[in-house]
């Protein structure tokens, strides 16, 4: 069991520095962003990057997953290379099409996107960033079913290193402002393609299989439906606010939102990545469902800590990288979309039941009827309170799917979860929010340093009241025993040395 958890967060810590790597240029370049758009601006730029990552769920037809689930299954373990060439022929078909089509109609597109602020070429850019970004999607994946988690990281990095640089070059030294961030992206987008390629048609089969394709298409293509409602109710509500608020209540949000995500980009969604092609390996052993049960315990316990932590310190970090008073509202809203993450991150886990039985047909029902909500609150809830309201219909569509989506997984593949302690952890973690909330702190030094007091007290705390099972007590003792072992070696070693 030990081994199975080192070797599930091991992946999990190395997916979690690739898969922020492509989203901290965002918010490394915060400062500038700020300096260089007004919030209206920064608001349109919002809702290019959310049109950009919309388009990439629909047209990557849930293939992303096919790889996944069809390349590590056993049953296709003779047709591994097929599998890669089936699912690289159809997405170039796809793509082809859309390019093609986009393109034609480009200008009545940029109406839509900023009423009227959007530009041709923005339109134009985000359409080869998008068809790049699709590639790039699928040859990670195949790194993911390999579990070549430091080849993804390393790709990553310089990914991330070369858009910085290019973001700040175009935006702060040519002042290009949102087109120059787009062609950054691009730039980034089309070196990774060439630098993965290789790999991937290595191992690929240059065969054309109907009936597997078929099987492809039937397995990932319902998914078009829980990916595109999925980052509708992540990232869909700011459409709302542009046309039931304004760009600036946009701007507001998505910077909250953006800091807010650091904990979905960094930690929820590397998570999901290792966890499924593990889960996939080993739900048939038989102490999958203790292992599965006890992962969820430790990632709520993580998510709770690493939320609490965002929270206490999210008001001082906003101001930090804001450059206009105009920003600072966006911390109103933060500690309710935090929440919210943390249940896109456990709702995650939750659909393990239903991908071990191929049900991805509810998978998509679940989201769907879970957005159906979420557009009727921010209808009601926007003209009222703008991005307040936009907020809390966030949080509420992410409980309600994660309710339904534990209850239709629990069916297919029952895993005993340790519910008690899960709503101890919450309760302790909303407390230590409340108390900063009812007592205010002037001193802004005495304030931080209680707050990282807090941060610290959180798993003491744990320990204290009982939270731990003896036989996590006695893995910790023996973690640290085997640590302070090691270090007592390398202190032997170096006096040797010496």
């Amino acid at each position: 069991m030990l081994d199975k958890l080192k070797h599930t967060f091991k992946h999990t810590a190395i997916y979690s520095f690739g898969n922020i790597a492509n989203k901290l240029v965002g918010i490394l370049l915060l400062p500038f962003y700020t300096k260089a758009l007004s919030l209206g601006e920064y608001g349109i730029y919002d809702i290019i990057m959310t049109t950009i990552a919309i388009f990439t769920q629909i047209l990557i037809v849930g293939q992303s997953q096919s790889l996944i689930r069809f390349y590590t299954d056993e049953e296709y373990a003779d047709q591994k290379g097929e599998v890669l060439n089936n699912i690289l022929f159809f997405l170039l078909s796809v793509l082809a099409g859309f390019v093609s089509i986009t393109l034609f109609y480009a200008d009545e597109l940029r109406l839509l996107l900023g009423q009227g602020i959007v530009n041709l070429t923005l339109v134009q850019l985000s359409c080869f960033v998008i068809a790049a970004r699709i590639m790039n999607i699928l040859f990670l994946t195949l790194l993911r079913a390999l579990e070549k988690s430091f080849f993804f990281a390393v790709v990553s990095l310089l990914k991330f290193v070369l858009v910085l640089c290019l973001n700040i070059y175009f935006v702060i030294v040519k002042n290009w402002g949102i087109e120059g961030i787009i062609v950054a992206f691009l730039i980034g987008e089309v070196i990774q393609i060439f630098v993965l390629t290789p790999s991937y048609l290595k191992r690929s089969k240059f065969k054309i299989n109907f009936l597997l394709l078929k099987s492809l298409i039937s397995f990932g293509s319902p998914l078009i439906f829980s990916s595109l409602a999925s980052i509708l109710l992540n990232m869909g509500n700011r459409y709302f606010l542009l046309y039931l608020a304004n760009e600036d209540a946009v701007g507001i949000y998505a910077l909250a939102s953006r800091y807010a995500g650091i904990l979905n980009n960094f930690f929820i969604q590397a998570f999901n990545m290792s966890i499924l092609p593990i889960a996939f390996k080993m739900y048939l052993k038989p102490d999958a469902k203790r292992y599965f049960s006890k992962i969820f315990t430790y990632y709520i316990l993580f998510l709770v800590w690493a939320g609490l932590t965002f929270i206490l310190f999210g008001n001082d970090l906003i101001k930090l990288v804001s450059n206009k008073v105009e920003f600072y509202d966006a911390y109103k809203i933060l500690p309710i979309l935090i929440l919210g993450y943390i249940f896109v991150g456990i709702k995650g886990f939750a659909n393990i039941g239903l991908y071990i039985n191929k049900k991805t047909s509810l998978v998509a029902l679940f989201t769907i009827l879970a957005l159906s909500i979420n557009i009727l609150l921010n209808i009601l809830l926007i003209p009222m309170y703008s991005y307040v309201g936009s907020a809390i219909s966030m949080l509420v569509t992410f409980i309600f799917l994660f309710a339904i989506t534990l209850g239709g997984s629990q069916k297919q593949y029952k895993v005993d979860f340790e519910y008690r302690r899960i709503i101890y952890l919450f309760s302790l973690g909303i407390i230590f929010w409340a108390i900063f909330e009812i007592f205010i702190i002037e001193n802004k030094i005495v304030e931080l340093l209680l707050k990282s007091i807090s941060v610290f007290l959180f798993p003491i705390i744990l320990v204290i009241s009982g939270f731990l099972e003896e036989v996590e007590k006695t893995r910790i003792k023996e973690l640290y025993l085997q640590y302070s072992k090691l270090s007592e070696w390398e202190k032997l070693i170096n006096r040797k040395k010496n």
